[in-house]
Protein backbone atom coordinates (compact mmCIF):
# COMPACT_ATOMS: atom_id res chain seq x y z
CA UNK A 1 0.00 0.00 0.00
CA UNK A 2 2.82 2.34 0.80
CA UNK A 3 4.42 1.73 -2.57
CA UNK A 4 1.12 2.56 -4.28
CA UNK A 5 0.99 5.90 -2.43
CA UNK A 6 4.60 6.61 -3.37
CA UNK A 7 3.82 5.89 -7.04
CA UNK A 8 0.85 8.25 -6.88
CA UNK A 9 3.03 10.92 -5.30
CA UNK A 10 5.72 10.44 -7.96
CA UNK A 11 3.11 10.81 -10.71
CA UNK A 12 1.88 14.00 -9.07
CA UNK A 13 5.40 15.40 -8.42
CA UNK A 14 6.17 16.10 -12.08
CA UNK A 15 3.05 18.26 -12.28
CA UNK A 16 4.06 20.20 -9.17
CA UNK A 17 7.58 20.64 -10.54
CA UNK A 18 6.19 21.83 -13.89
CA UNK A 19 3.90 24.34 -12.18
CA UNK A 20 6.84 25.56 -10.08
CA UNK A 21 8.99 26.26 -13.13
CA UNK A 22 6.13 27.78 -15.12
CA UNK A 23 5.31 30.18 -12.30
CA UNK A 24 8.98 31.13 -11.92
CA UNK A 25 9.21 31.68 -15.69
CA UNK A 26 6.12 33.91 -15.57
CA UNK A 27 7.62 35.85 -12.64
CA UNK A 28 10.88 36.28 -14.60
CA UNK A 29 8.98 37.59 -17.63
CA UNK A 30 7.07 40.10 -15.49
CA UNK A 31 10.32 41.21 -13.86
CA UNK A 32 12.01 41.57 -17.25
CA UNK A 33 9.11 43.67 -18.54
CA UNK A 34 9.24 45.94 -15.49
CA UNK A 35 13.01 46.40 -15.60
CA UNK A 36 13.53 46.65 -19.35
CA UNK A 37 10.51 48.77 -20.31
CA UNK A 38 12.04 52.17 -19.40
CA UNK A 39 15.25 51.29 -21.23
CA UNK A 40 13.32 50.12 -24.28
CA UNK A 41 11.29 53.34 -24.25
CA UNK A 42 14.48 55.41 -24.37
CA UNK A 43 15.94 53.19 -27.10
CA UNK A 44 12.82 53.36 -29.27
CA UNK A 45 12.46 57.12 -28.85
CA UNK A 46 16.10 57.62 -29.85
CA UNK A 47 15.56 55.34 -32.83
CA UNK A 48 12.52 57.37 -33.93
CA UNK A 49 14.45 60.61 -33.49
CA UNK A 50 17.29 59.20 -35.59
CA UNK A 51 14.81 58.31 -38.35
CA UNK A 52 13.31 61.81 -38.26
CA UNK A 53 16.80 63.32 -38.45
CA UNK A 54 17.64 61.14 -41.47
CA UNK A 55 14.47 62.27 -43.24
CA UNK A 56 15.23 65.90 -42.41
CA UNK A 57 18.80 65.51 -43.70
CA UNK A 58 17.54 64.08 -46.97
CA UNK A 59 15.05 66.94 -47.36
CA UNK A 60 17.77 69.51 -46.64
CA UNK A 61 20.12 67.86 -49.14
CA UNK A 62 17.38 68.01 -51.78
CA UNK A 63 16.82 71.69 -51.00
CA UNK A 64 20.55 72.43 -51.24
CA UNK A 65 20.68 70.68 -54.61
CA UNK A 66 17.72 72.70 -55.83
CA UNK A 67 19.27 75.97 -54.65
CA UNK A 68 22.57 75.09 -56.32
CA UNK A 69 20.67 74.57 -59.58
CA UNK A 70 19.00 77.97 -59.13
CA UNK A 71 22.39 79.62 -58.52
CA UNK A 72 23.80 78.01 -61.66
CA UNK A 73 20.76 79.08 -63.66
CA UNK A 74 21.10 82.66 -62.38
CA UNK A 75 24.74 82.75 -63.36
CA UNK A 76 24.54 81.08 -66.77
CA UNK A 77 20.94 81.12 -68.13
CA UNK A 78 19.80 84.50 -69.51
CA UNK A 79 16.23 83.25 -70.10
CA UNK A 80 15.90 82.31 -66.46
CA UNK A 81 17.27 85.71 -65.42
CA UNK A 82 14.75 87.47 -67.68
CA UNK A 83 11.82 85.43 -66.35
CA UNK A 84 12.86 86.09 -62.76
CA UNK A 85 13.13 89.84 -63.47
CA UNK A 86 9.66 89.83 -65.08
CA UNK A 87 8.15 88.08 -62.03
CA UNK A 88 9.80 90.56 -59.65
CA UNK A 89 8.59 93.53 -61.70
CA UNK A 90 5.02 92.24 -61.64
CA UNK A 91 5.20 91.83 -57.88
CA UNK A 92 6.56 95.33 -57.48
CA UNK A 93 3.89 96.90 -59.75
CA UNK A 94 0.78 98.24 -57.99
CA UNK A 95 -1.83 95.57 -57.60
CA UNK A 96 -4.73 95.84 -59.93
CA UNK A 97 -8.20 95.68 -58.57
CA UNK A 98 -9.10 92.02 -58.14
CA UNK A 99 -12.24 90.45 -56.86
CA UNK A 100 -12.01 88.68 -53.55
CA UNK A 101 -13.90 85.44 -53.43
CA UNK A 102 -15.57 84.17 -50.31
CA UNK A 103 -14.07 80.76 -49.62
CA UNK A 104 -17.17 79.61 -47.75
CA UNK A 105 -19.14 79.71 -50.99
CA UNK A 106 -16.87 77.33 -52.88
CA UNK A 107 -18.11 73.90 -53.89
CA UNK A 108 -14.81 72.21 -53.16
CA UNK A 109 -14.69 69.49 -50.54
CA UNK A 110 -14.11 70.64 -47.00
CA UNK A 111 -10.52 70.28 -45.85
CA UNK A 112 -9.90 67.12 -43.88
CA UNK A 113 -8.41 67.17 -40.45
CA UNK A 114 -4.90 65.79 -40.57
CA UNK A 115 -3.49 63.85 -37.67
CA UNK A 116 -1.01 65.62 -35.44
CA UNK A 117 2.64 64.60 -35.71
CA UNK A 118 2.35 62.76 -32.38
CA UNK A 119 -0.63 60.74 -33.66
CA UNK A 120 1.18 59.97 -36.91
CA UNK A 121 4.19 58.79 -34.92
CA UNK A 122 2.01 56.53 -32.78
CA UNK A 123 0.41 55.04 -35.90
CA UNK A 124 3.83 54.24 -37.35
CA UNK A 125 4.97 52.58 -34.15
CA UNK A 126 3.84 49.09 -33.38
CA UNK A 127 1.52 47.73 -30.74
CA UNK A 128 4.44 46.66 -28.56
CA UNK A 129 5.89 50.17 -28.45
CA UNK A 130 2.53 51.68 -27.44
CA UNK A 131 2.00 49.04 -24.74
CA UNK A 132 5.53 49.59 -23.45
CA UNK A 133 4.90 53.35 -23.29
CA UNK A 134 1.74 52.80 -21.25
CA UNK A 135 3.61 50.40 -18.93
CA UNK A 136 6.34 52.99 -18.33
CA UNK A 137 3.84 55.79 -17.71
CA UNK A 138 1.34 53.96 -15.46
CA UNK A 139 2.89 53.68 -11.99
CA UNK A 140 -0.19 51.95 -10.52
CA UNK A 141 0.10 49.20 -13.10
CA UNK A 142 3.79 48.82 -12.33
CA UNK A 143 3.06 48.52 -8.60
CA UNK A 144 0.39 45.89 -9.25
CA UNK A 145 2.80 43.92 -11.42
CA UNK A 146 5.43 44.06 -8.66
CA UNK A 147 2.84 42.63 -6.23
CA UNK A 148 1.91 39.89 -8.69
CA UNK A 149 5.60 39.12 -9.16
CA UNK A 150 6.18 38.81 -5.42
CA UNK A 151 3.05 36.69 -5.02
CA UNK A 152 4.11 34.32 -7.79
CA UNK A 153 7.57 33.83 -6.31
CA UNK A 154 6.20 33.28 -2.81
CA UNK A 155 3.51 30.91 -4.08
CA UNK A 156 6.09 28.94 -6.05
CA UNK A 157 8.50 28.47 -3.18
CA UNK A 158 5.89 27.86 -0.48
CA UNK A 159 3.27 25.69 -2.18
CA UNK A 160 5.00 24.15 -5.18
CA UNK A 161 7.93 22.44 -3.50
CA UNK A 162 9.15 19.11 -4.75
CA UNK A 163 8.38 16.55 -2.00
CA UNK A 164 10.06 13.56 -3.68
CA UNK A 165 13.17 13.89 -1.51
CA UNK A 166 11.29 13.60 1.82
CA UNK A 167 10.99 10.21 3.48
CA UNK A 168 7.66 9.21 5.03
Amino acid sequence: MRSQQQKNLLEFDWLVSLLFWVSLLAAAMIFAALVLSPKLEVYWSLQAEEQQNKERLIALQDEVGYLQNVVQALQHDPEFQAELARIELQAAAPAQETEVLDLHLSIAAAPTMEASPQEQLEEQEGWVVNQNRSLVADQQLRNKLYLILAGLVLFSFVFLQDNSGTKP
